[in-house]
């Protein structure tokens, strides 16, 4: 799921996704929208990368 973006790519594919279902994008309500997409994909990011982390470590923890 998450692979097919990388980190980056992924905020900028919101990020753009968000600009463009607001008109005009310098639109305060676009700003907020925005960071609140940006915020969402960083903590989805962000346990995607605990999740991977405890997956990882577990399957190391089986081979010994």
């Amino acid at each position: 799921m998450c692979q097919e973006y990388p980190s980056h790519g992924l905020v900028e594919h919101i990020k753009h996704a968000v600009e463009a279902a607001v008109d005009p994008p310098s639109d305060v309500l676009a700003g907020i929208l925005v960071e609140k997409a940006l915020h969402q994909a960083f903590d989805e990011m962000s346990n995607a990368g605990e999740t991977a982390a405890k997956s990882i470590g577990k399957s190391e923890g089986e081979r010994t």
